[in-house]
């Protein structure tokens, strides 16, 4: 499994949020097996967001895609980081 993990700062949180859940049929149909969307305590205008793809390919292929690229215009996003990450091992307790 790969996971696509963005940190993003927005303007407004629900705006974003407003958006953000519009365009899950887009992620669905991208490949996005499951996501996790978290909020920093510290700074409203910060977003993390973890896409979990099961190929690298898919999950690089999801952060080229226009469809993203507009979303995070829509949406409000004024600026990015992202990252690749591969699962090695996972727990659940």
């Amino acid at each position: 499994m790969t996971s696509f993990v963005v940190k993003l700062q927005v303007n407004d949180f629900d705006a974003w949020k407003q958006v953000y859940d519009q365009f899950a049929d887009m992620r669905r149909e991208k490949g996005v097996d499951s996501s996790v969307v978290l909020r920093d305590a510290t700074d409203a205008h910060a977003v993390w967001v973890i896409h979990h793809f099961p190929t690298a390919e898919g999950a690089r292929a999801f952060a080229r895609s226009s469809e993203l690229r507009e979303a995070m215009r829509q949406s409000g996003v004024v600026g990015h980081e992202l990252w690749f990450l591969q699962e090695v091992e996972r727990f659940v307790y």
